[in-house]
């Protein structure tokens, strides 16, 4: 959810918008720049894009709010994790991703990494919205060369080359859904060097067909062409790569959940010494936290959004966590969600610990969990909301500690997000018509 301040630029996961609409039109991404100048002061900026039709526009009107004396140089198309890990590796003092994740190609967005390769604090967040809505920031645009300087970003890709194992389940027929994003130029080439039979489509991306029923976010079509094709698995990437779903040969969809459960399982096998704390979210299955408890691990849940995850992971020292929309962080070797390299270690635990494509499914069965959308009219306090908490109060008392419910407002739309979780579906379905009739007379569209 956007902070509840006067002046807000930054959303959830940086800023977002329709292209051409505040704070996405030329005048307001010029000032972002000259902002986000002023704030870090910086000698040296790397951008990247992934293939929405404005990401290089975009590109180009930042680069022209930033002082005279900062290099800026030009990462091109490349997954969001990549941008990260070449922050790390080079010496920029930040970058700059612009991208809207899984969104339509229509919306775009800005995402600001600082040295470290970690996406800046909230608080960082908080002084560049102040030194965007002063009235004493610079508004003139500088004038700047209309092909900035490229940089080699090959160092990614041999990155996670090298993080896979070869000869691992080389009889495993790979098929990969590149969301016609970031993904497109590099993830087939990277799973063939490290020797995986694999195919891909969704590689062709035009400006506008990004996430255009494809990838993670639309995984139907997937599906049908593992069960018709018999293919061993497939791996969906989002716009900008930095989460994935995979899709078994009988087409179940192994989300994020699942992928942490066996990620958990292996590191814990392979390494001794990993840290033993797993950071999901509240939105994170039951039977997760209970077989990961069952495997030695403390679980720890964050509020929704990869920031919030790896906001805990960094106070409880954890290196995995993640969330149900297959966005995992591997903290000992990115600083964000990498989808590509996701895919690379989830193989290698696999083969690993000798699981099957087959046998995903049998490590553990998730509770069974419904969620709902309610159109609202308003945002009432969720604290002050007497007759809500006394609801939740009385099903949490009246179920125990196999049933959860979540009820929180959307980020993104005028809509309550309404979640319950049971061991017994019909709990599930009477208090869901319960609570929605409530919410709905209460403050329903």
């Amino acid at each position: 959810m956007r902070r509840e301040t006067v002046n807000n630029l930054f959303g959830t996961d940086g800023i977002r918008s329709k292209f051409g609409e505040f704070p996405l039109e030329p005048s307001a991404i010029r000032k972002i720049g000259n902002a986000v100048s002023q704030y870090f002061n910086p000698v040296s900026v790397l951008l990247g894009r992934d293939t929405r039709e404005s990401g290089e526009r975009i590109a180009h009107l930042l680069s022209e709010g930033f002082n005279h004396g900062c290099n800026i140089e030009d990462a091109g198309v490349i997954p969001t994790p990549g941008l990260s890990w070449l922050i790390q590796e080079g010496v920029y003092d930040i970058g700059i991703m612009i991208t809207a994740s899984h969104n339509p190609w229509f919306d775009n967005g800005i995402k600001i990494f600082g040295s470290s390769g970690e996406k800046i604090t909230d608080e960082e967040e908080r002084e560049i919205e102040k030194l965007f809505f002063t009235d004493t920031i610079e508004t003139e645009h500088k004038k700047r060369p209309e092909t900035l300087s490229p940089v080699d970003v090959s160092g990614y890709r041999d990155f996670l080359v090298h993080k896979g194992v070869k000869g691992n389940n080389r009889d495993l027929k790979i098929l990969l859904d590149c969301a016609n994003g970031a993904a497109s130029g590099i993830a087939p080439e990277v799973f063939e060097k490290i020797g995986y039979d694999t195919s891909s489509f969704n590689t062709e991306p035009d400006g506008i067909n990004i996430n255009d029923r494809c990838g993670s976010t639309f995984p139907g079509f997937l599906k049908q062409k593992i069960a018709s094709e018999r293919w061993g698995l497939g791996i969906a990437f989002d716009g900008d790569a930095d989460r994935i779903l995979i899709v078994d040969r009988k087409g179940r969809i192994i989300n994020g959940d699942l992928i942490l459960f066996i990620l958990a399982k292996y590191f814990k096998k392979k390494d001794k010494d990993f840290p033993e704390t797993v950071v999901g979210t509240i939105m994170s299955n039951l039977a997760l936290e209970n077989e990961l408890k069952s495997l030695g691990f403390r679980f720890i849940r964050s509020n929704v959004g990869d920031r919030s995850v790896y906001k805990e992971m960094n106070k409880f020292g954890s290196a995995l966590g993640g969330e149900q929309s297959g966005h995992i962080i591997i903290r000992n070797l990115q600083k964000t969600g990498d989808g590509i390299l996701t895919a690379i270690i989830f193989l290698n635990a696999l083969n690993y610990l000798e699981i099957g494509p087959d046998e995903i499914f049998d490590l553990f069965i998730p509770f069974p969990q419904l969620t709902e959308s309610i159109k609202i009219k308003e945002k009432r306090s969720m604290e002050s909301w007497t007759g809500l908490n006394e609801r939740i109060r009385a099903f949490r008392e009246n179920h125990g500690n196999n049933s959860r419910i979540i009820v929180r407002y959307s980020g993104t739309e005028p809509k309550i997000r309404l979640m319950i979780e049971s061991e017994d579906m019909e709990i599930i379905n009477k208090n869901m018509e319960i609570f929605k009739n409530y919410i709905i007379s209460e403050i329903g569209e």
